[in-house]
């Protein structure tokens, strides 16, 4: 037993001895001092208070000494339990660190107990990559993860251990399955006696994903590189000297890997400066400072030949290494091909180039590409000044809508076009008119790529269509007027042929002048006939050869009188004679009309000028209707500073009864009758106005090598009472009884037929009275003409007057005039009719 532990014991029988001694001492000594027992008593009660007072002093000496050490004892107990205290706090202050840092660490942290290998704790990183919670844990073990035997997992641990730690890769499988490469780094730790791993988990799998991905890359980039078509070459950036090859630069040069000549500046052509050495090393030399160079490149192969290369040259990082990466493609073919290209694109450009049309292309946003050369004379804008606008830019404004509608509907469907007419403003600011046509056009994926097509000039076409159409309005219009003035000229005659009888049998002179009001207001009649006639062409003219400016010179002392005195007349007449084949009272009548049209046009006052000069076809290509027509020409125009003709007036302005002055102030007839002169005469009459500004008319006749005749004047035999049986053929009864009426008034006998095959046969009848037969030319059954072949086969002395209120050309296409026959036109008029038939029977 200790010593301290013996103290009480010592102390206890100390006292115990001490006691017995004083007891038995006192008990002995007192009885040998005390007298009495009183005494006795008394020394005994001392006694007792001497043992007390010496034991409590001797306990009170023990007890603190005793205290004391125990007081020493106490404090340093306490000073102890302090310490112990702080120790605890600071241990509590650290494990809840390594707790919290446990806890919160981002790695994945667990404690596995050596012996059983149960996964003791779990850090959140942990359960939340694995998916199993704090609880799920604790009833898990180590193997569990892996789903491998205990005895693998041991082992596997027991095969990686080293000195102080553990490190394995191995394959853990998540709560839903999932498996998961991860990297343990196990360090063995000692809790409470007892063994422990500490495992640091790190999730590897994308690691190796990474890792696989590289190996297979690599060899996917072994297999491209000997796979593509295109040699590739792999330098050593500082000496150029090829590294690598793949198969194909062995094959494109001829060499097999082993004897490739790894200087490759050496495979080039002969001594040309652009394919030398020095070329290739400069160009290495500039990729290498990470300039990639592209360039074709003539090659030398193994047997001598040469072949065209396309080289990619640049800087690239292999394995950490800067190298420079060539890849090679043989373009011989190519090159042959873009040879063949530029020979065709020469022929193209060529054919395009010569072609009168604007050939162009656009993208798929409509914007010109391409423009030929010809836009220049077509439009007066150089090629470079269209591309980037859209074709229908340079359209007017009225038909740019119009056109862009068709070109956004052909694109849409994808569809060509052709024949799309629309008018462009040139750059002077010009309209011509223009036919499109296109196709569309698509790249090599099928998608639509633009339209390629062509503007081709048609306006010199849409004239002469214009001229066409209003030709033919015309003809319309004069086949019309033609058949209206047939018909009414039967009419007149029937109506002046009774008025100059009845004049001639009336003696009231009352009656005379009402009379005579008839006639003048027939002879009105006729006179709108006659310019409905003239206007249709269907007029009988006289032509011989003129000198139009003496012509002029004639009528300009009429226009004297017929303009008034604020229109200046000015003339330029051509120095020489200009002969044309006409009619003088016609073409003084074209004058005439255009005078007083161009006087009415000036209100208040003006300049007209007439103007003549000899045209050539040639000078004057760009008056259409003249093309290929008789080179010479006389050109009469007449022009006044009025107040202009608008466009659609203009359209209008040769059709008969059709006029812009107010009611009553003119007849619409004085231009038609101009037109129908014009082409009677195997001219043309063009119109120029501008509104504000006025007009200018030109006529073109063609003009004849021939001296101009003289007029001369024929003053007409009276007509005499004679005697005679004539044959009148006519199928309007009206016209046929005046003309009987007439001539027997002046005793001529007159037998009737209703129509040529009436004609023919009471001729045949008749003929041995007959003198004469008066022939209407359009009858019923078989007109005047082919009646009078018939009788002239049987009786070729047989004298003829044809007569007719409706055609003229019918007499020229049927030769009647050429073979010298008589005519009168309709209405007929009594006097001229005894005239007429005075002369035949007088030439007998």
């Amino acid at each position: 037993m200790k010593t301290k532990s013996r103290q009480p014991l010592i102390i206890a029988g100390l006292y115990a001895i001490s006691g017995v001694v004083w007891i038995y001492c006192s008990d002995r000594l007192l009885p040998l001092f005390a007298e009495s027992p009183a005494a006795l008593t008394t020394w005994s009660t001392v006694k007792g208070w001497l043992f007390i007072a010496a034991t409590t002093l001797l306990l009170y000496l023990l007890i603190r000494r005793h205290t004391g050490k125990l007081l020493s004892v106490q404090e340093k107990l306490l000073g102890e339990q302090e310490q112990m205290k702080k120790a605890q706090a600071a241990l509590s202050e650290s494990e809840a660190q390594f707790r919290q840092m446990f806890t919160a660490h981002s790695a994945m942290l667990y404690l596995v107990d050596a012996e059983t290998l149960s996964i003791v704790d779990a850090n959140k990183s942990a359960q939340k990559f694995y998916g199993y919670t704090q609880a799920e844990f604790a009833a898990l073990k180590l193997p569990e993860l892996s789903m491998l035997p205990e005895s693998r997992v041991r082992s596997i641990i027991e095969e990686n251990t080293g000195i102080d730690a553990c490190y394995y890769t191995i394959t853990h499988y998540l709560s839903d399955g999932t498996p998961r490469e991860v990297e343990i780094y196990s360090t063995p730790i000692r809790l409470k006696e007892r063994r422990f791993f500490f495992n640091i988990v790190h999730d590897i799998t994308e690691r190796k994903h990474t890792e696989a991905a590289l190996i297979a890359s690599e060899e996917n980039y072994r297999a491209i590189f000997e796979a593509v078509n295109d040699g590739i070459f792999i330098h050593d950036i500082e000496t150029g000297r090829v590294i690598d090859i793949n198969t194909k630069s062995c094959e494109m040069f001829g060499y097999s890997r082993k004897d490739f000549p790894r200087d490759t500046p050496e495979l080039t052509s002969a001594p040309e400066s652009r394919f030398s050495r020095g070329e290739a090393v400069s160009r290495m030399r500039e990729a290498a400072t990470g300039n990639p160079q592209l360039f074709e490149w003539k090659a030398r192969h193994r047997n001598g030949s040469t072949f065209w290369l396309e080289i990619n040259l640049k800087k690239v990082v292999i394995s950490g290494m800067e190298r420079l990466l060539a890849v090679v493609r043989d373009i011989s073919a190519r090159k042959a091909a873009e040879e063949a290209l530029r020979e065709s694109e020469a022929r193209f450009r060529s054919l395009v180039e010569s072609t009168t049309d604007w050939i162009w292309e656009t993208d798929s946003l409509a914007v010109l590409t391409y423009s030929s050369p010809k836009v220049k004379s077509l439009l007066g804008f150089e090629p470079e000044e269209v591309v980037g606008l859209k074709p229908f830019d340079l359209a007017t404004n009225e038909d740019r809508e119009n056109i862009t509608r068709l070109f956004n509907e052909a694109k849409a469907c994808k569809n060509p076009f052709s024949q799309v007419e629309s008018r462009f403003r040139k750059k002077d600011g010009s309209i011509v008119v223009l036919e499109s046509s296109g196709v569309p056009i698509f790249d090599q994926n099928g998608n639509f790529a633009g339209f390629r097509g062509y503007e081709r000039n048609i306006t010199d076409r849409k004239h002469l269509e214009e001229q066409l159409l209003q030709a033919q309005k015309m003809e319309a219009v004069g086949q019309l007027a033609g058949g209206i003035a047939h018909d009414f000229n039967n009419i007149l005659t029937a109506i002046t042929g009774f008025v100059f009888i009845l004049q001639m049998k009336l003696e009231d002179e009352e009656l005379k002048n009402y009379v005579e009001q008839i006639r003048l207001s027939a002879e009105r009649a006729a006179g709108l006939t006659d310019s409905l006639l003239a206007f249709s062409r269907k007029q009988i003219i006289c032509l011989k050869s003129l000198n139009i400016n003496e012509i002029i010179l004639k009528t300009e002392k009429l226009l004297s009188r017929l303009i008034r005195e604020d229109v200046e007349i000015r003339t330029d007449l051509c120095d020489e004679d200009l002969v044309i084949l006409g009619d003088e009272t016609k073409v003084e009548q074209i004058i005439i009309n255009l005078a007083t049209n161009a006087r009415d046009a000036m209100p208040r006052g003006g300049i007209l000028s007439i103007r003549t000069e000899r045209c050539l076809v040639e000078q004057h290509q760009k008056t259409a209707q003249l093309a290929g027509k008789p080179a010479g020409y006389a050109h009469l125009s007449i022009s006044d500073t009025g107040i202009g003709i608008d466009e659609n007036v203009r359209e209008r302005i040769f059709e008969p009864f059709f006029t812009t002055k107010e009611v009553g102030k003119g007849t619409g007839l004085g231009l038609s009758i101009v037109y129908g002169i014009v082409k009677q005469l195997n001219g043309y009459i063009n119109i120029q106005s501008e509104a504000r500004i006025g007009t200018s008319i030109s006529i073109y006749l063609p003009l004849v090598q021939q001296e101009a005749e003289k007029a001369a004047f024929v003053q007409p035999p009276i007509p005499m009472e004679a005697s005679g049986t004539l044959l009148v053929a006519e199928d309007d009864p009206d016209v046929r009884r005046f003309i009987k009426t007439v001539l027997e008034e002046f005793g001529y006998t007159i037998i009737e037929a209703e129509d040529g095959v009436d004609a023919v046969k009471k001729f045949k009848e008749n003929s041995h009275i007959i003198s004469m037969v008066i022939f209407d030319i359009i009858m019923p059954r078989k007109n005047g003409r082919d009646a009078f072949l018939e009788i002239r086969k049987l009786y070729p002395d047989v004298k003829a007057i044809f007569v007719s209120g409706y055609t003229g050309e019918f007499l020229t296409e049927e030769g009647i005039l050429e073979e010298g026959l008589h005519f009168l036109p309709k209405p007929v008029v009594p006097w001229s009719l005894l005239e007429k038939v005075q002369e035949v029977l007088g030439t007998s």
